[in-house]
């Protein structure tokens, strides 16, 4: 008979490390003496009510990090905390600050928190912020750093991160019909846990999809319709079945990465003016990029990685007026670039790892 196991409970921080720890989430120097703005009493319930758990403190002070010196301000930071007091529910308490933290975001930052809470999370931070900043203009750079001293983010990946915690309760917002229904339904996510798709939900518009790890799982089923405002598409060898009829790929589309020719093809032959990444990966039976790439006017990324059997590349790719960054590694039957890739002058980055046939550049 196996012995019964019972949880380990982590115990939470001292109050001298917790201290610290809201203080500098906060923006506030240790030795700040807040006795003159009437507020030593309320910090010390903030450090109580959060029972040394570091993400609530953390979250705690990120949020009043930029926030007057109120006592009304304080005070409801600790009504959000007391949430799961009486339980001592550690999920009550994070949840309670994390809705007051969220509601306190302006709704761009909104959609960022959840983008990366379903579809983004582990993805690089400088194509999150190309997609986010063609769609909401230069002021999501500042956004994103405002994210980042409140906690809700990873301020120090290099990649876009945030806590489990955090990123399960961004899904329970897209989920939760009875809080957020301006939320259900728009973005669609792969639960490997779960083994399902999570998010869709039948006549309400998808903004952001990512099903790049269920390839073996078949398509989902999904309405046309559903699709038509879709930015960001994140797919693997796989098409959404979509009424049994032909894929239409969306036209307002900003980022689309597949393992897929068939998807690619698709794209290329609908008009995509938005489309600024393009991501093909492990495509293996793929001998040659189809044309054409000059409607992709607004690419600024192309990335082909791993495409084994790809020799050529077509010369409409001189056309990428807009192209940066052009990643081709591990192609590594790739012999020769077309002559039309000197007329990409706005080229930054040229990525040719592992392309051991290439002996020559044009």
């Amino acid at each position: 008979m196996e012995p019964k196991l019972s949880p380990y409970l982590v115990p939470g921080l001292p109050d001298a490390t917790a201290l610290q720890l809201f203080r500098c989430s906060a923006g506030l120097d240790l030795g700040f003496n807040l006795a003159s703005k009437d507020l030593c009493d309320v910090e010390s319930k903030i450090i109580n009510n959060a029972k040394g758990l570091p993400l609530a403190l953390k979250l705690a002070g990120g949020l009043l990090r930029k926030k007057p010196l109120l006592r009304q301000e304080w005070l409801g930071v600790v009504q959000a905390l007391r949430r799961g007091w009486y339980a001592n529910d550690s999920q009550g308490r994070l949840n309670g600050i994390l809705s007051l933290s969220f509601d306190a975001l302006h709704h761009v930052q909104q959609s960022m928190f959840l983008d990366v809470a379903t579809v983004l999370r582990g993805e690089p931070k400088q194509l999150a912020l190309r997609v986010w900043k063609k769609q909401q203009g230069a002021c999501v750079q500042v956004w994103y750093e405002d994210l980042e001293q409140r906690n809700l983010v990873d301020p120090e990946a290099t990649h876009v991160q945030m806590h489990d915690v955090l990123a399960a309760l961004g899904q329970d917002m897209v989920l939760d019909k009875a809080r957020n229904n301006s939320y259900q339904g728009s973005r669609v996510w792969y639960d490997q846990e779960m083994g399902k798709v999570e998010g869709y939900v039948e006549r309400c518009p998808v903004e952001a999809a990512c099903l790049t790890d269920m390839c073996d799982r078949g398509g989902v089923s999904m309405q046309q319709s559903d699709l038509s405002d879709v930015r960001i598409l994140l797919l693997a060898n796989m098409l959404p079945a979509i009424n049994n009829q032909p894929w239409q790929c969306p036209g307002n589309l900003l980022w689309l990465r597949t393992t897929s020719s068939a998807i690619l093809q698709t794209a290329l032959n609908a008009h995509l003016p938005e489309l600024c990444i393009l991501q093909l990966e492990e495509c293996s039976q793929l001998t040659a990029l189809p044309e054409p790439f000059s409607q992709l006017t607004a690419l600024q990324f192309l990335q082909v990685h791993h495409c084994s059997s790809l020799a050529s590349l077509p010369q409409s790719l001189g056309q990428l007026t807009a192209l940066e960054k052009l990643d081709l590694s591990w192609c590594k039957q790739l012999s020769t670039l077309p002559d039309s890739i000197g007329q990409l002058t706005t080229l930054q980055e040229l990525r040719l790892s592992k392309c051991n046939q290439l002996s020559t550049l044009p």
